[in-house]
């Protein structure tokens, strides 16, 4: 039975690692994978098939609500040239390569995963690595490797608010052993970012800017995580990491390239927008934006086979509350800022 459960989960990895379809059609084989073996196998009933369905589909409202907005977000600061004029100037910090590859594949990857994540992080850091002489292998390793430790409180927190869907456990009590494992896997993704681009050479050279940087991204995870402004924990996180490794970086370097700190000041606006909408919105009007969900009441089911699960709802979606309420607010005012400044091409006005 068990492998049995196995099974759905085995068929989508087959199918994108090994068929490279793309995860639309593999998820929907896994879901028609699933349907099958709960029928014949595990006693499942049209109408527990349904029921399913139904928390399923709310569960991915709740979190897609979040990936929405975050995505919102970024097309907003994308299209304002945020992204480009951020990656422009932080290659200018260090002239050195161990450092540069610390900094743009763990640190600003660990940035953008926590800000939007879905795939931003590879395809911003990759090209750059690239750009400055770096083998494309190992841009494209470091790339994916470097900001791994934040996808859980990454996305502004999407993935962890389905963590907490999903399991039916309060995120207070799970936030403080996550940003803990997610701290030493923060370690560990600089360690291999170091192994990948030199190895031994690499972590002689960079193992300073590694155990400073790191613990105090992971301690800032932490924080922010017990806090319970989960949105911000991973963000947080490689923000504070950018903030010390900048002029870390530049006190350890010998480049004399001209750095434009006020340029980055600038460009990353639309995050101290963002940081201050959720840090408002969630511990200063808390309950106060939670007039208005939207929920579901699913009935107890019970299988031919005697396994029961008990009437229950399904997570609340706070329409003016929810995290993706929060992005979309800081998305509005990042918009009118830059509409504002006349940055924004027309094709977004």
């Amino acid at each position: 039975m068990f492998l049995l459960a196995l099974l759905p989960l085995a068929a989508v990895l087959y199918l994108m690692i090994g068929r490279n379809w793309d995860g639309s059609k593999a998820g929907a084989v896994g879901w028609l994978t699933a349907v099958v073996i709960a029928l014949i196998f595990f006693g499942a009933t049209p109408q527990i098939l349904l029921i399913a369905s139904g928390r399923a589909l709310l569960l991915s409202l709740y979190v897609l609500y979040i990936i929405w907005m975050a995505l919102l977000l970024y097309h907003v600061v994308n299209d304002a040239g945020v992204i480009t004029a951020i990656g422009q100037e932080l290659p200018k910090v260090a002239a050195e390569k161990t450092t540069q590859v610390l900094l743009l594949a763990w640190v600003f990857g660990s940035f953008l995963q926590g800000a939007s994540g879905f795939g931003v992080p590879a395809a911003v850091v990759a090209p750059l690595l690239v750009g400055l002489g770096f083998a494309p292998v190992v841009a494209v390793a470091a790339a994916l490797i470097g900001h791994a430790w934040a996808v859980t409180f990454g996305s502004l927190g999407s993935s962890y608010f389905a963590l907490i869907a999903a399991s039916g456990l309060p995120g207070e009590v799970l936030a403080s052993p996550t940003a803990v494992y997610m701290g030493i896997a923060c370690l560990l993704c600089g360690f291999v970012v170091l192994w990948t681009f030199n190895q031994w050479q690499a972590l002689r050279e960079g193992w300073f800017l590694l155990v400073v940087i790191g613990a105090v991204m992971a301690v800032t995870q932490w924080i922010l995580a017990v806090a319970g402004l989960w949105s911000l924990a991973s963000f947080g996180a490689g923000a504070v990491g950018l903030l010390v490794a900048i002029p870390l970086a530049r006190w350890r370097t010998t480049s004399t390239t001209p750095f434009q700190a006020k340029s980055l000041a600038v460009a990353f606006f639309p995050y101290l927008i963002l940081t201050a909408v959720i840090i408002i919105g969630q511990l200063i009007l808390g309950n106060a934006l939670d007039f208005l969900k939207f929920n579901l009441n699913f009935p107890a089911t019970s299988t031919r086979l005697g396994y029961e699960m008990a009437a229950s709802s399904g997570p609340a979606i706070s329409l003016f509350g929810h995290a993706g309420a929060l992005l979309l607010y800081a998305s509005l005012l990042a918009f009118g800022w830059y509409k504002w400044r006349g940055v924004l091409p027309t094709a977004v006005l």
